[in-house]
């Protein structure tokens, strides 16, 4: 009840907004008057610094407002005690398709069939390591014969 009647208050104030900048008259010509890249493109860039007029005084209180107004919605919609989550909903109601299941020791289904991997036993033997009876000659590295 208190959100809707905040997002209603929070609407109007930003179609007042809106009005009120709409309203307002560009001072100079702004960028487009084509005076922004000659002399006196400060002036023209900046605005005036003279007196406020009623609609940029408007302009002030409708921001503030709206800001006031969005962090307001903000807290009151993030006081509910559970959190909705429209992914969340359409997740429990989607259907749940079985997964193909697959006799035990064979492949999973897609996954193609090449040839033998290697055991463990075959992996865990090092590959080109010295033979027990080898020796090895400290200075270059090689192997040389037991014998």
């Amino acid at each position: 009840m208190l959100y809707g009647i905040m997002l209603g208050i929070h609407v109007v104030i930003c179609l007042a907004l809106v009005l009120v900048v709409l309203l307002q008259s560009s001072k100079g010509g702004g960028l487009a008057g084509g005076s922004a890249f000659g002399g006196g493109a400060e002036s023209t860039m900046f605005g005036g610094r003279g007196a406020a007029t009623f609609l940029s005084k408007a302009t002030t209180i409708f921001g503030v407002a709206f800001m006031v107004s969005a962090l307001t919605l903000t807290l009151i919609g993030t006081r509910g005690g559970e959190q909705r989550s429209v992914v969340a909903e359409e997740a429990a109601r989607a259907p749940v398709a079985p997964l193909p299941t697959a006799a035990p020791g064979s492949p999973p289904a897609g996954v193609p069939t090449g040839p033998a991997l290697p055991t463990l036993e075959e992996e865990a033997a090092p590959v080109g390591t010295p033979d027990a009876g080898a020796e090895t000659d400290d200075a270059a590295g090689a192997t040389t014969d037991g014998g």
